[in-house]
């Protein structure tokens, strides 16, 4: 289980203190132990048995020592770590049972600081408890994880050493959590926040009672700073927190010497991601990280409603963007989160008390038994990174679910993410190109649309080998025309921008390229429109705003035409002054030049310039223009849709425009399934006989998503084969 995520949030080779001067610094530690003989250990440990640690009473600096034995599960009361590696370098000298032991150096500082506490308690820690060597034994023990963590007393949450002012950012995420409460009470497992009953802090008032809860406007101040470098720990980033997390009777968080509850860190998260202007407080990773625990709270909560998920695919869409350092333990760290559907008490519970929901998942799903022996094929070291992605995609083969579990499959294809490798194109990774990826999946939820799903329609069976997928399609048109891909910037969509965080000369930059990006996808529905006769441009530049959205409506009384125009122009007025904030009005105006050069990039990006308050010189004017023209801009940015993030727009040789996969290009033909009206972007395969094809994802056709492609008899309807 070499789970921990060193190459998926990378480390600064630097030392805590370099880093952070606040910090405490880490005493070396002279190797006491270099003349005792290497550990080595027994045999092999079965499945109901787990190695337990004893830690020893120790000076501070002093190395770690442990006694390491084995007992029958349930036998022992004990204490389960969840921490992160960091670098997986065994490079920190400890004594066990009498012999020397090399232990990763965050495991090393977790029990340094832990041995006051739990010394003489029994502790498990995955580096030592399982024998990293033997591949048989991690197998056998990563299939037992979920019972691991549930059987312990509690689940320490090791974050790190302590950071600037832990206990300051710890008493903020507190009054953060009492100023925002769960309508649900305060657990975690039930939190639940009540829009009716929010204080958002961007109005003079709401910021005054939120203070009074002593959370501080200033972003910048002492209790932010100190709250923000908690969320910088590597530990959030860890796919395998996931089942240790969710599976914890009872769960304490560590910082330091400093103790608190996930209600609090977690909880602090979620409302921090909840309140965009909170977000500022924090850099690039710290938000990223939030995000993350977001996923961690969704989770566990659907333990209390194991519906909430129907299948794996669902928790592995939900934890995509969790990291380890094995490609294979994007599978394994996760597939025990299916605790719903292996748990025997919920297939105890009588049928005519399941809700409909319920029902579904109990109809559709194998007995608990059968489940559970599936989660013990798979999860298999010995097996490569590719027999386990087929083996998830074909879970549910040989059952009347199989269709459409292949179909939800193909929707989470993305074949630019870098597990891709050699497994079959309708194979999913559960790697993503974009932070902001979200699969086109949820179109198909909607009751009121009939014609997206249809199981008696669908023909989907796989060869002998497993690598190619036979299904009954329609191949409708063709790529003419592509964008660049989806300007991102830091990874976060255009509105989440953190200028306080940024350079202005980077933030200027993002704008640049933002404005460039877009006024490139309507160049390209122009070009289109002059293609297609009888079509004016002004209604095509329509449905092209209205593509942009997804086919989502605009907010009310919302133009999005003078909406479009105002972002752009906004863009224009960042770049001519040089700062990125929407406050930038009164220095542009104090500036001669910057009206010239304003002048200048719209008619670059072919809008005008026109605005009230340019041709006057009473500054008052001016910038009361300026801020409603800010205004407007936001009121596009809050329009923005996340599909887009990770696809790029096209034009077709039949003038239809949407949205493709990262890897497609020019040439690329849209197809769709017998059964399911979401389109795919396809590729053409020379080699081999019949229809071919490499699948490159889910795309998004404007105005051909409920079906519409199926009501055209001209087109052809014939088997292609995926490979």
């Amino acid at each position: 289980m070499t789970k921990r995520s060193n190459d998926s949030i990378q480390e600064s080779t630097t030392t805590t203190a370099e880093r952070h001067p606040q910090g405490p610094s880490i005493p070396r530690r002279s190797w006491l132990y270099s003349t005792l003989p290497p550990f080595k250990y027994g045999p092999r440990i079965r499945s109901d048995q787990i190695r337990l640690l004893k830690l020893a009473l120790g000076s501070p600096g002093s190395a770690i020592s442990f006694d390491l034995i084995v007992r029958d599960r349930g036998s022992s009361k004990y204490h389960a770590l969840s921490y992160a590696w960091g670098i997986p370098i065994r490079n920190r000298e400890t004594k066990c049972n009498g012999q020397r032991l090399m232990i990763p150096s965050r495991l090393d500082n977790a029990l340094s600081s832990l041995r006051e506490k739990y010394a003489d308690e029994y502790l498990w820690a995955d580096a030592v408890c399982i024998n990293q060597n033997d591949d048989e034994e991690k197998s056998v023990q990563v299939r037992r994880m979920a019972s691991t963590y549930s059987d312990a007393e509690s689940v320490v949450v090791w974050l790190g050493e302590e950071l600037y002012d832990t206990a300051l950012g710890l008493r903020l995420l507190e009054k953060l959590c009492a100023a925002h409460p769960s309508a649900n009470g305060d657990d975690i497992r039930n939190l639940y926040l009540d829009e009716t009953s929010y204080l958002f802090p961007d109005g003079p008032e709401q910021v005054s009672q939120l203070e009074e809860f002593g959370v501080p406007s200033d972003l910048s101040s002492d209790p932010w700073r100190a709250a923000s470098f908690i969320f910088s720990e590597t530990w959030f980033g860890r796919r395998w927190i996931l089942q240790e997390v969710t599976n914890a009777r009872h769960c304490v968080f560590r910082v330091g010497s400093h103790e608190t509850s996930p209600d609090i860190i977690l909880g602090g998260a979620y409302r921090i991601v909840r309140f965009v202007n909170y977000r500022q407080a924090l850099d690039d990773l710290q938000r990223r990280h939030c995000d993350l625990a977001v996923s961690i709270v969704q989770l566990m909560r659907a333990e209390q409603e194991p519906w909430l998920h129907e299948s794996l695919a669902d928790i592995l869409l939900e934890t995509s963007f969790f990291k380890s350092s094995d490609a294979r333990d994007r599978i394994f760290a996760v597939v025990v989160c299916l605790k719903g559907f292996t748990d025997p008490a919920f297939w105890k519970t009588p049928r005519k008390q399941l809700t409909n929901a319920q029902w579904e998942v109990s109809e559709s799903t194998s007995s608990p038994s059968e489940m559970l022996q599936k989660v013990d094929d798979l999860v298999d070291y010995k097996k490569s990174l590719r027999d386990v992605l087929i083996e998830v995609a074909l879970c549910e083969q040989g059952t009347d679910e199989f269709p459409p579990s292949m179909v939800r499959n193909m929707c989470y294809v993305d074949v630019q993410g870098p597990l891709a490798g050699d497994a079959p194109s309708w194979v999913p990774t559960w790697q993503f190109s974009s932070p902001l990826w979200a699969s086109l999946y949820m179109e198909t939820e909607d009751p009121l649309n009939d014609g997206m799903y249809d199981i008696e329609q669908m023909e989907m069976t796989v060869s002998r080998d497993k690598t190619i997928l036979h299904t009954k399609a329609i191949i409708f048109d063709k790529i003419e025309e592509i964008s660049e891909p989806t300007p991102e910037g830091d990874g976060l969509s255009f509105t989440y921008y953190n200028t306080d965080k940024r350079t202005e000369a980077a933030a200027v930059e993002d704008r640049r390229v933002e404005s460039r990006w877009l006024v490139k996808c309507r160049h390209m529905v122009e070009e289109r429109a002059e293609e297609v006769p009888g079509e004016a441009e002004e209604s095509h530049f329509r449905t092209f705003l209205d593509c942009y959205r997804f086919g989502a409506e605009f907010e009310e009384d919302l133009n999005p035409v003078a909406a479009y125009e105002a972002y752009l122009r906004h863009c224009a007025m960042i770049r001519a002054s040089g700062h990125p904030s929407y406050q930038s009005s009164r220095r542009f105006y104090d500036q001669l030049e910057a009206v010239t050069s304003y002048r200048n990039r719209c008619w670059e990006m072919d809008i005008s310039p026109e605005q009230p308050g340019l041709q006057t010189d009473e500054n008052s004017t001016a910038l009361e223009d300026a801020t409603e023209l800010a205004g407007v801009a936001t009121a596009w940015e809050n329009n923005e849709q996340d599909q887009r993030y990770g696809r790029r727009f096209f034009t077709s040789e039949n003038g239809r425009m949407g949205w493709v996969p990262m890897a497609a290009k020019r040439g690329d033909e849209l197809c769709v399934v017998f059964g399911f009206a979401i389109p795919f972007a396809v590729r053409k395969v020379d080699a081999g006989d019949g229809d071919r094809y490499r699948l490159l994802g889910a795309s998004y056709v404007h105005q051909a998503m409920d079906g519409e492609i199926f009501l055209d008899d001209r087109l052809e309807r014939r088997t292609i084969q995926f490979v």
